[in-house]
């Protein structure tokens, strides 16, 4: 065989293998494709799927709700108690009885119980009366409504606006005219002129004289 025969058998035997080297190379990528195509992990569908996610969103709303509990709790933590509390601040609570410091409350609405003592005068317009109680002094109770039924000795409860009684603003602190009310205004001005009242907008008698 001569030199430039040998040299053409080396050219071909070296194409022909080159050519054998790309068809497996090509073999070797469609058989990565393929086996790609045929893996099974990948992303879940089906219903699998959509039960997980609903859990999840379940799982998801249920934190949302504990964490507004906490939120809350720690709200009521902080929250003074009522001992703590400015007295300003409290609700209204009822007196004890009669009126202890009762010019300090001048101007103020209260809620108090006691024993109606005499005098009574009830009117077609009102009524004014006087209350003790184990505490305090007698304290004169007015109102422009005449109560269904009130006798000396009649236990009950009154709300209203503490005043000072003067002659002057008597109608406008308790709503009726005193000479409505009274036989003899001058002397109930001379017996109870300043001193302390309550301008009753509501009377109940908690227990009867005759109970």
């Amino acid at each position: 065989m001569s030199a430039s025969a040998a040299r053409s058998v080396r050219t071909g035997d070296g194409r022909a293998w080159r050519a054998a080297a790309a068809v497996l190379a090509t073999a070797v990528g469609m058989g990565g494709v393929a086996a790609c195509s045929d893996d099974p992990i990948g992303p879940e569908t089906g219903p699998a799927a959509t039960e997980v996610q609903a859990i999840e969103e379940r799982l998801t709303g249920i934190e949302d709700r504990l964490a507004a509990i906490e939120d809350r709790v720690g709200v009521l933590e902080d929250e003074p108690a009522a001992e703590e509390r400015p007295e300003e601040d409290r609700p209204g609570e009822e007196e004890p009885g009669v009126l202890g410091d009762a010019e300090a409350l001048i101007g103020q609405g209260v809620t108090v119980s006691g024993e109606v003592t005499e005098p009574v005068t009830v009117a077609d317009v009102g009524a004014s009366f006087r209350i003790s109680g184990d505490s305090g002094d007698p304290i004169v109770v007015i109102m422009a409504t005449p109560p269904a039924e009130l006798q000396a000795d009649d236990t009950v409860e009154v709300t209203g606006t503490v005043v000072r009684i003067a002659e002057d603003s008597f109608e406008v602190d308790f709503g009726i005219a005193a000479d409505q009310l009274f036989e003899d205004p001058a002397a109930f001005f001379a017996d109870s002129g300043g001193q302390i009242a309550i301008s009753a907008a509501r009377l109940e008698v908690v227990q009867a004289q005759a109970d």
